[in-house]
């Protein structure tokens, strides 16, 4: 059972990372740039 907490919080923190680290491109580059096919 632990092994699925482990898991899921890994999942939630990687889905934050990967939020924050979109909103972090679009800034730098524009909303326009195809950051998401890199």
């Amino acid at each position: 059972m632990f092994s699925y907490l482990v898991i899921a919080i890994g999942g939630a923190l990687g889905s934050v990372a990967r939020f924050w680290l979109s909103g972090a491109v679009a800034q730098g580059f524009g909303e326009t740039f195809p950051a998401g096919t890199l």
